[in-house]
């Protein structure tokens, strides 16, 4: 298959739409996680019961990467073997960084 720039430029737009639209839902999802805070007036640590800042920023990262990926069209059980390793990388990198 060539790699024509029409078709370059179809994947850059399939792309950019995906990760578009991935952090307008993901910035959806921490909005309304901050407005439901507030509402109950809950001086709870916005970043979750006792979380680390690591922790949160962790866990965004990971929802916006699956986030991604299902907008990009990977179905249920692929969007599992992504979190899986995810999860595995999260682990290895924390191992060489004695953090484990």
């Amino acid at each position: 298959m060539e790699n024509s720039p029409e078709r370059i430029e179809k994947i850059r737009d399939v792309v950019t739409s995906a990760l578009d639209t991935s952090f307008a839902e993901v910035g959806s999802k921490i909005e309304r996680r901050f407005e439901a805070q507030e509402s109950q007036n809950n001086n709870a640590n916005p970043r979750g019961n006792g979380k680390t800042l690591q922790d949160g920023v962790q866990n965004l990262l990971i929802t916006l990467l699956l986030t991604l990926a299902k907008n990009l069209g990977l179905k249920e059980n692929e969007l599992e073997k992504v979190f899986d390793e995810v999860i595995k990388l999260l682990g290895d990198y924390k191992n060489k960084k004695g953090e484990v």
